[in-house]
């Protein structure tokens, strides 16, 4: 399985057969869904929500960042982690 054209070109280098690659589409369509404008005024509770593994590669101490950044202004703005990995003790030197 390969999750795009990429890795395939690279399990395609390492001497896989192209006939035993198949694409592991991951994700929604997002056609799917009406984008419906959303508004909330200053007391109204905004949640913001990370799920994934906390590594680097996924950016979170960067989403931690612009959450100091918009904490201030929204106060009631909420930011909920959900994952696991190497960052989880360094996040929490956050708290």
């Amino acid at each position: 399985m390969a999750l795009g054209s990429d890795m395939v070109r690279r399990l395609q280098d390492l001497g896989c057969p192209k006939e035993k690659i198949r694409i592991q589409h991951l994700g929604i369509d997002p056609d799917q869904f009406v984008f419906q404008p959303r508004t909330c005024a200053p007391n109204d509770r905004i949640v913001l929500l990370y799920c994934g593994r906390l590594v680097e590669k996924k950016g979170i101490l960067h989403a931690l960042e612009a959450f100091a950044l918009l904490a201030p202004k929204w106060k009631t703005l909420e930011f909920r982690i959900i994952g696991d990995g190497y960052l989880k003790a360094k996040l929490y030197s956050f708290l």
